[in-house]
C-alpha cells in the first residue's frame, strides 16, 4: 500500500472521530440547555413561594403588632402616666424598695 493511501485512510478516520466529538459535544450542550430551563423554572417556583412566605409573614407580624403590642404600650404609658399624676398630687417622691432612681427622680434625703 501507499503511502497516500494511508493518508487519506488516517483523514477520514480522523474526520469520522470530529464528527462524534462534535455529536458528542452538541448532545451535551443541548443536556445543558435543557437542565438550564429546567432549573430557572424551578427556581422561579421557588423564589414566588419565598415571596408569598415572606408577604405572609409580614401580614402576620403586622396583625400581632396592631392586636397585642400596640395595646400593651398603651397600657403601660397610661399606667406611667397615672402613676407619674399621683406621685405629683401626693408629693410622693420615695423610691419603692429595691428600685434604683430614675433619672428624673432625686433619691430620698438620708437621715
Amino acid at each position: 500500500m501507499d503511502l497516500h493511501l494511508w493518508r487519506d485512510i488516517a483523514l477520514i478516520i480522523l474526520a469520522v472521530l470530529a464528527l462524534f466529538f462534535l455529536l458528542g459535544l452538541a448532545v451535551a450542550l443541548y443536556a445543558l440547555f435543557v437542565f438550564t430551563r429546567k432549573a430557572q423554572r424551578a427556581a422561579g417556583q421557588a423564589l414566588g413561594n419565598l415571596s408569598e412566605q415572606a408577604r405572609k409573614v409580614e401580614e402576620t407580624t403586622r396583625r400581632t403588632a396592631q392586636t397585642v403590642v400596640e395595646p400593651l404600650a398603651e397600657v403601660s404609658a397610661f399606667q406611667a402616666g397615672t402613676m407619674a399624676f399621683f406621685r405629683t398630687l401626693f408629693k410622693i417622691n420615695k423610691l419603692a424598695p429595691g428600685k434604683a432612681p430614675s433619672p428624673t427622680q432625686t433619691p430620698p434625703p438620708r437621715k
